[in-house]
């Protein structure tokens, strides 16, 4: 009997040692998945985490894979976005200017909503009502019972706008310009530039009482 020290039993370990048979991993069948390809996959979590966001790509923007610098670089190679302005449409009336409000008309024929007065039909303003029935602000002017224009006072208390016009102390009308400088509604007869009324169907008051005759 030899020791375990001894050549003749360390040869005969070797020789008596069971060897690892191989077999080969190749599939019986084409459809029979391949060994490397069924082994159940490992990897590190930071890995896990590189294929999880890869797999949701389609729904990431390409600025959140890239770092603040990158992003940088790339909005200022990419041209600057123009705000998208809206179109201004104006009244389907022949010969009307002014903008339109709802149903292609401006307030003056028959656009935007109108006062909630019984038998009001004029344009609503505020709660809405019209300038009539209590659909406007009051001055701020202790015991003033006027309609506020700007910064909340009447034009008797400093809230009117001026002429526009060089030197004129007048408070201004529509237009931006007093009556005497063309600011204002005018009459609507063609040729006439008197001052007109709403409650004379925008005719002045010459002109409103030959309709009437």
């Amino acid at each position: 009997m030899c020791g375990k020290g001894s050549l003749a039993f360390i040869l005969n370990t070797e020789q008596s040692a069971p060897q690892p048979q191989m077999t080969s991993s190749a599939p019986n069948s084409p459809h029979q998945p391949r060994g490397w390809l069924s082994a159940p996959m490992t990897c590190d979590p930071e890995s896990r985490a590189v294929m999880k966001r890869l797999s949701s790509f389609n729904r990431l923007s390409i600025s959140n894979l890239l770092a603040p610098e990158q992003e940088e670089q790339l909005g200022a190679q990419l041209p600057a976005k123009t705000p998208k302005r809206r179109k201004i449409v104006g009244c389907k009336m022949d010969g009307c200017k002014s903008r339109a409000l709802t149903r292609g008309l401006c307030m003056r024929h028959g656009g935007g909503s109108r006062c909630r007065h019984p038998g009001c039909n004029n344009g609503a303003k505020l709660r809405n009502l019209c300038f009539q029935h209590g659909g406007s602000t009051t001055c701020l002017e202790p015991n003033c019972a006027n309609a506020a224009k700007r910064f909340g006072y009447c034009w008797t208390h400093g809230g009117a706008y001026m002429c526009s016009h060089p030197s004129c102390q007048k408070f201004a009308a529509q237009g931006g310009l007093c009556w005497a400088h063309g600011g204002g509604n005018r009459c609507r007869i063609d040729g006439c530039s008197k001052r007109s009324y709403k409650q004379y169907d925008y005719r002045c008051k010459e002109h409103a009482s030959e309709l009437q005759l």
